[in-house]
């Protein structure tokens, strides 16, 4: 109740700043406005008041430059108007330099100040940083103004000289937007993401101390398709990282969905698509973090195809470009899922997915088994190495129009823990590992041309392990974090749980400079926008960053120790000590 209060007198401070003649005519237009926002087909999100907001601010600029808020453009009113508005915003311009004098005088900035009064010293630097981030947000919704102007003028009849030029006048007015809302703008919220997750492993002989022979490598796939419907939520941001929620987000929201509904993005229809998915019993909603939807049948494990792959004749068919394209080439475009009830839903309500493939390689430390790659030269360049393992971050590798990540197993369980030991947590699913004497280790390549069949069958439930500990940390990671992807590190996911929680509690906002600029950004700070927004925090984090350190481990002897000696080490010292404090305050 509260919060629609202070939204309530929110809006009746803005009518206040209203001409009575406006009033009157916003008045006039109401039952007419209400039909036109029926007939616009607006999802589930839209709030009327924050459309008739809009109408309202949209009216006092049209009246403002002379034209009658009644009345719709042609084509070449529209351009006379394009003009004049876009001459105001960028009036500095022509002076070469901006000052308060002049703004004051602007037309379109005054607009701004009657609207919120709070902000009628917005063009004197001493007050908030804030004040311009506010003018930036603003500066956005004028933007989309003449956006929604454009959109109703192409849908008359023109000629095709016209069309052609108010396409360009669209273009050039979407890249003057904030890159947030070009996306919101543009996107396609439905996503159908075809997901193969491929685990692999090799075995090996040890010719001498110096090299070892490869003898095959074994995979365990299976496949999963994803509907991921996207959230409607506008995306503020002006910078990564910032998450700074503007005065003016009531009305660039709901300019932002005329707009896509205007452009044909069907975002009403996307809520009939969730109502008739949460129908089918065979598909698991999940709610993820950044609030987009997802809808997948679980995983079923009696369907993982294995492979093995004798590599003693040839050890160059172990490559990273042969494994991808043997495993990829035979995966479906559409698994069953998208062809029968899913694909009946999409198609039935005319909708078209945006189409993603994700492959997610993973092995038991990939340092051995990567390096391993006949193509590890050309590739390597291409990986990360975080605890001496091999993985891929934010920079996914391409294999054809598959996006691939690496991902290791041993970075996904408890320091140290074996794949036999990662085995032994899945015993109802006989997903131990097969145990084989000492003489079979120390020569594989005899146990190998002795035993083919149990060496085989050794080989593959490796891979086995592998594939299932992975996605079930992946559950964990959409149990505790809202996430369904496959962490990069056990820490990662605790880290992120740690986050959502105090999040959702209110006990953690993400650390920010005045409000403006994130802390996880440190580079953007020492840039001259970073300089204006961070106050004098350039002028010490240096400081900061040369004095933050880990912990300190020195040899004080050097040289050959004849005889015994002790190394003492605390295993897990700092994650034991960090488990018994409190939440940070």
């Amino acid at each position: 109740m509260k919060m629609q209060h202070k939204q309530k007198q929110k809006n009746i401070e803005i009518v206040n700043y209203i001409p009575l003649s406006l009033l009157s005519i916003l008045k006039e237009r109401t039952f007419d406005l209400e039909n036109s926002i029926k007939k616009l087909k607006l999802d589930s999100s839209y709030r009327k008041e924050d459309t008739i907001l809009f109408f309202i601010f949209r009216s006092i600029v049209l009246l403002s430059f002379g034209y009658d808020p009644q009345k719709e453009f042609d084509f070449l009113e529209l351009k006379n108007f394009l003009c004049s508005v876009r001459g105001e915003l960028y009036c500095f311009r022509e002076k070469g330099y901006v000052s308060v004098e002049n703004m004051e005088l602007n037309r379109l900035f005054n607009i701004f100040r009657s609207f919120y009064p709070k902000y009628k010293n917005v063009f004197n630097r001493i007050e908030n940083h804030s004040n311009f981030n506010e003018l930036e947000h603003y500066h956005n919704l004028v933007i989309l103004l003449l956006l929604y102007e454009l959109e109703k003028t192409l849908l008359l009849e023109l000629h095709r000289e016209e069309i052609d030029d108010l396409k360009t006048e669209r273009s050039l007015l979407n890249k003057t937007l904030s890159g947030g809302l070009r996306v919101s703008l543009s996107k396609n919220r439905l996503v159908q993401l075809n997901k193969k997750y491929i685990a692999f492993d090799t075995e090996y002989t040890n010719v001498d101390s110096m090299t070892n022979e490869l003898l095959c490598y074994t995979t365990a796939s299976v496949s999963e398709t994803i509907i991921k419907i996207r959230s409607p939520e506008v995306d503020f941001s002006l910078s990564p990282g910032q998450s700074h929620i503007p005065l003016t987000a009531p009305m660039i929201t709901i300019v932002i969905k005329l707009l896509r509904s205007l452009r044909g993005k069907k975002d009403f229809e996307m809520t009939l698509l969730e109502n008739r998915l949460s129908l089918i019993p065979s598909l698991k909603r999940m709610s993820l973090q950044n609030k987009d939807v997802i809808y997948t049948k679980l995983i079923d494990f009696n369907k993982i195809e294995s492979c093995f792959i004798d590599l003693r004749s040839d050890t160059s068919q172990f490559s990273f470009k042969k494994l991808l394209k043997k495993e990829l080439e035979s995966t479906e475009e559409s698994s069953c899922l998208i062809k029968n009830s899913v694909f009946e839903v999409i198609t039935d309500l005319k909708l078209k997915p945006t189409i993603k493939n994700e492959c997610v390689l993973i092995a038991h430390f990939t340092t051995a088994d990567v390096s391993l790659f006949s193509d590890f030269e050309e590739i390597k360049s291409k990986f990360t190495v975080i605890s001496k393992s091999f993985l891929t971050l934010d920079k996914y590798l391409t294999f054809n129009h598959w996006r691939v990540f690496l991902r290791d197993t041993s970075l996904l369980s408890p320091t140290g823990m074996s794949l036999k030991a990662i085995g032994k947590l899945y015993p109802h699913l006989n997903l131990e590992k097969i145990e084989l004497s000492q003489t079979e280790i120390s020569d594989m390549a005899k146990f190998f041309v002795s035993n083919p069949e149990q060496f085989k069958n050794y080989a593959m439930q490796d891979a086995k392990i592998v594939l299932f500990h992975a996605l079930e940390v992946q559950n964990s990671h959409y149990f505790f974090s809202k996430k369904y992807t496959i962490p990069v590190t056990l820490s990662s996911l605790a880290s992120s749980y740690l986050e959502t929680e105090l999040l959702s509690e209110g006990r953690y906002h993400p650390p920010t400079q005045n409000g403006l600029i994130s802390m996880r950004n440190i580079p953007k700070i020492l840039t001259p926008s970073g300089v204006e927004l961070s106050g004098d925090l350039h002028e010490y984090i240096d400081y900061f960053l040369g004095s933050y350190h880990g912990g300190r481990n020195e040899s004080y002897i050097y040289g050959v120790i004849n005889g015994e000696f002790y190394d003492y080490d605390l295993p897990g010292a700092y994650p034991t000590a960090m488990a018994m404090l409190d939440y940070p305050d």
